[in-house]
């Protein structure tokens, strides 16, 4: 059974308050609303305020390391600062009771004259960090294939592939009616 749920992000101009009601999830980005590299007291007041939101139950999160920089491949990876990123995100999630954290395709590029291999090697690495990270809160992580260029894996079952290479129970993939439709793939395939 299909379940819609409703992202919500740039609280500032879109007021939780102001959703329609009828949905029956809610997700949030990692960034705007967990702020892993904010402190912890920050984290004890944003934590009230999620808490507070009127919205329906929270279920997942989105956009992992969108906001501040970071990438889980290609030369400017910085293996300490999603570290430190990773391991926050995923404690707070943990508090709020969250059981998925989605972690889209747009995290993996390549970039030109990047070696692919190296890529794969990088999200793989990526990869376990996330399991090893979700495994104790019970959480799981869907990977979503984009559809933007020069990605590790733009479309499902390149996703698919790359999941089952990395071969960890705790990561999943997700599918995106919106890049199946960009890309025209065949949803039923």
């Amino acid at each position: 059974m299909f379940q819609l749920g409703i992202n919500i992000d740039n609280e500032d101009q879109k007021p939780a308050s102001e959703i329609a009601p009828g949905w029956d999830f809610t997700e949030f980005p990692v960034g705007e609303f967990l702020a892993p590299f904010n402190s912890n007291a920050w984290w004890a007041e944003r934590r009230a305020h999620i808490e507070s939101l009127p919205v329906a139950p929270i279920k997942g999160t989105s956009h992992l390391l969108d906001g501040f920089g970071l990438i889980a491949s290609g030369p400017g990876l910085d293996w300490e600062q999603v570290e430190f990123w990773i391991r926050r995100a995923f404690e707070r999630v943990a508090d709020l009771g969250i059981g998925v954290v989605g972690c889209y395709g747009g995290h993996f590029p390549i970039p030109e004259g990047y070696s692919r291999t190296k890529v794969v090697d990088e999200a793989i690495r990526f990869c376990n960090l996330l399991a090893d990270q979700a495994k104790p809160h019970g959480i799981v992580i869907a990977l979503e294939p984009y559809s933007g260029e020069n990605l590790l894996f733009r479309r499902y079952l390149e996703g698919l592939a790359f999941a089952r290479e990395v071969n960890r129970p705790e990561i999943h993939l997700m599918a995106d009616l919106n890049y199946f439709i960009a890309l025209n793939q065949d949803p039923v395939s």
